[in-house]
């Protein structure tokens, strides 16, 4: 029987306070929670007559968000003072005190707010109805005793609540597992959702069952895609053409007309001009014009100019019983198939409908980014000459409880965002989860954690359990770590980086090796999809993290173990595909897969999918906001691992495979030399025939014949940049200078990872230098 992911004590890497939020309890106080903006919280439980639930309130005293108004007061008081001390005969002590007590009415004032976590409504409570967590309608005087009770419709005072000290948890009954607003849940069902193809018709399908609301968190959107592209969609519709019932703007649009009411949360950018433009201010523009039932809020940090954090947050909920989370967007360039196509010329190409990726969807950032989503299906790019950029990325459907958890999220935040940037927004009422019959029950045991803080949404502390369940989940390995994500960045980078999942990965090889152990650490991590600066500061973190700098995780290792080959134990790698061009058989193009995709799988016994990358900036909590779901599946089969007959989970070892057969190419070989070794093959991720012999004997001899036929590609030998450079290594596309007739024997998208990449380089970038190291990793 495996060990459970969700029976594992706490990790003794995040007891440090530098890298983690926790809070203390004590039995003679109320539950304090300092934190770096002069606020000071307490929480207790009460019943909110906004939400009308019984739920736990952080108890504010935000002397910061108050100052200015403490400050004029205070300055009024004093001049006060001064005249009364000269026209009369009034002392100096009295006058001190008559300012004394004005301030302690405004002081007063400011500690009887209350926030409830889960509708992050500021409330009071009303004396004259002492049963109810009171929301307050201000009268025309600031002061106390001039404000209207909703719940007794009556002018009266407030007071506070605490009367005995609670420690914070979940309204829900069950514990959770990182001192975090959900518990585990147990009775999900899990969908992984591998690619574009599969997570635009699962969105579609939750859509059109929508019969109450929809909710959305994205952090780039795009109004007009379309959400099913299949053949099988299309027969029925004008000789194979899209369908506009399909596209993403109308689909909601006529569930808006249905009644159903559709809430987008939308991250709204800084700083558009100098840095990146999502297009936000167009889209929450477009979309709330095509029906009242649509409401939209873009909501950024709160900071004073070019500010990098961002709602990274991405997810669908419909009905508050359905959930898609994970790293995709409903945008440009996210559709694709497991084909990975470059190529998509059509006859009538002048018709956007007879293409699968039409206008703008078609594009490729190594070449150029659209300029503006207007219009939208017209092309940036000339489809007949450059290829588009393929995209690698997953999501997981989950129902039931959990995805009730994931609603939670999205009306703390919305309620949160509207209260502070739009109050003209209606706040959407939680509702308690209201289980429905289903056709079947899950068989996972799922949680959602997420990063949230009070700026972006939370309450009263701030939400680092995704960056727990990292740590966690690899402190756990007994056989091997399987990685895929867009970034890394880890604190053996240097002092400025602080999240420790690089130490636990060096923990746990350092347990392996000394033990003598096989141990596998499988890490895919794409070449940048950015160009210039930024495709240097993500190579700059990458390498300091992985090979340069001194303290990095492969020189550490090998300073520890000079005599172990690591090849052994751990390995980068990537995706690449390629493709003749439609105009000349005899010549090819070739482009690397961009890997969106963040997840982590353990022992085929625990995996999680998320939207966060391995970086500071996703993992600290108080940076960007972050959602995922981490599971297990209680269906336990037989399999092998090192060797030895264990139990594994049903569901996890199966998306495993799902993502292995499509990277080595099982799926698509069509001799069936490769899928005639059937899936029982891939079991044993340990043993050397599979690791060396298919994993990365697939790996090496792709790599070869891509550098072979293509040799301006990043690659090992480009040891500095001058010398990619004068390979004509910033050619787009790279230019086919080999034997075309060596694709042939590319098997699957599997390539190594050239981590020897500009290694005789320092790569330092003048974006670092502008806007800091912090910022950028």
């Amino acid at each position: 029987m495996p060990q459970s992911f969700f029976h594992a004590p706490r990790s003794p890497l995040l007891a440090d306070p530098t890298t983690t939020t926790t809070s203390q309890s004590n039995k003679n106080e109320w539950l304090k929670m300092p934190d770096n903006t002069g606020t000071k919280r307490y929480s207790h439980q009460a019943w909110c007559s906004a939400c009308r639930q019984l739920t736990f309130h952080g108890h504010v005293a935000n002397w910061k968000r108050y100052a200015w108004l403490w400050t004029a007061l205070g300055t009024a008081a004093m001049l006060a003072a001064l005249r009364v001390m000269v026209s009369t005969s009034v002392s100096c002590w009295q006058a001190a005190a008559a300012a004394a007590c004005v301030a302690r009415l405004v002081v007063r004032r400011g500690r009887e707010a209350f926030q409830c976590q889960r509708c992050c409504r500021l409330t009071l409570r009303c004396r004259s109805c002492t049963e109810a967590m009171a929301t307050v309608n201000h009268g025309s005087k600031w002061l106390p005793g001039s404000d209207e009770c909703l719940a007794c419709q009556t002018g009266t005072s407030w007071s506070t609540i605490a009367r005995q000290p609670k420690r914070m948890q979940s309204q829900d009954k069950g514990a959770s597992r990182f001192d975090q607003y959900a518990p585990p849940r147990p009775d999900t069902t899990v969908k992984p959702l591998v690619d574009g193809e599969a997570f635009f018709e699962a969105c579609a399908d939750a859509i059109e069952q929508a019969e109450s609301s929809i909710y959305m968190s994205f952090w780039h959107m795009s109004d007009k895609i379309y959400l099913r592209r299949r053949r099988e969609h299309r027969e029925s519709n004008n000789n194979n053409a899209l369908d506009d019932r399909h596209r993403f703007d109308m689909m909601l649009k006529r569930k808006a007309q249905q009644g159903v009411q559709v809430y987008i949360l939308l991250w709204k950018e800084k700083s558009r001009k100098f840095w990146l433009d999502n297009f936000s201010a167009e889209m929450a523009e477009t979309m709330q014009a095509l029906h009242p039932n649509i409401h939209v809020i873009r909501h950024g940090h709160p900071a004073w100019g070019m500010t990098l954090w961002s709602h990274h947050q991405k997810f669908v909920v419909v009905d508050e019983l359905v959930a898609i989370v994970g790293g995709f967007d409903v945008c440009l360039g996210r559709y694709d198939t497991p084909a990975h196509e470059l190529w998509d010329v059509s006859d009538a190409s002048d018709n956007h409908e007879r293409q699968t990726w039409p206008g703008i969807d078609y594009y490729n950032p190594h070449v150029r980014r659209p300029e503006s989503v207007r219009p939208f299906f017209r092309d940036c790019i000339d489809r007949s000459r450059v290829h588009r950029m393929p995209w690698h990325d997953v999501d997981v459907l989950v129902d039931g409880q959990a995805a009730h958890d994931v609603a939670r999220t999205f009306v703390q935040r919305w309620n949160h965002h509207a209260d502070r940037v739009d109050r003209a927004q209606p706040r959407i009422v939680p509702h308690p989860y209201q289980h429905r019959p289903a056709p079947s029950v899950g068989t996972c045991v799922a949680q959602v954690v997420r990063s949230q803080a009070e700026w972006s949404g939370e309450t009263n502390r701030t939400d680092c359990s995704l960056y727990e369940a990292h740590v966690r989940m690899i402190e756990l390995a007994q056989h091997f770590i399987y990685i895929e994500n867009q970034y890394f960045a880890c604190s053996m980078a240097g002092n400025v980086v602080r999240n420790q999942i690089g130490h636990a990965l060096l923990n746990k090889l350092r347990e392996m090796i000394r033990a003598k152990r096989t141990f596998r650490v499988i890490f895919m991590v794409p070449q940048p999809e950015e160009t210039g600066e930024g495709a240097l500061a993500i190579l700059h973190w990458l390498y300091r993290s992985v090979n340069r700098g001194g303290s990095s995780l492969l020189e550490r290792l090998a300073a520890e173990f000079p005599s172990v080959d690591l090849n052994e134990y751990i390995g980068f790698y990537c995706l690449r595909t390629h493709a003749l061009l439609p105009s000349d058989k005899t010549k090819a193009v070739t482009e690397n897969i961009y890997l969106h995709s963040k997840l982590m799988i353990v022992d085929d016994n625990t995996a999680i999918v998320s939207s966060a990358n391995l970086n500071d900036r996703s993992l600290l909590g108080d940076r960007d906001s972050e959602i995922g779901v981490v599971w297990e599946d209680t269906t336990l089969v037989e399999s092998v691992l090192n060797g030895e007959r264990v139990q594994v989970s049903a569901n996890v070892r199966a998306f495993r495979l799902a993502l292995w057969r499509e990277h080595l190419g099982f799926d698509d070989d069509s001799d069936g030399e490769v899928k005639k070794q059937g899936a029982e093959s891939l079991w044993d991720v340990c043993d050397s025939r599979v690791f060396h012999g298919i994993w990365n004997d697939t790996a090496r001899r792709n790599s070869a014949i891509y550098e072979a036929v293509f040799p301006t590609i990043p690659s090992d030998r480009h040891t500095t940049l001058r010398a990619f450079k004068s390979s004509g290594g910033l050619q787009v596309p790279a230019p086919c200078s080999g034997d075309v007739e060596l694709l042939s024997g590319v098997r699957g998208k599997l390539v190594l990872h050239p981590i020897r990449f500009m290694l005789h380089d320092h790569i330092e970038t003048q974006l670092e230098k502008f806007i800091g190291h912090r910022s950028c990793q």
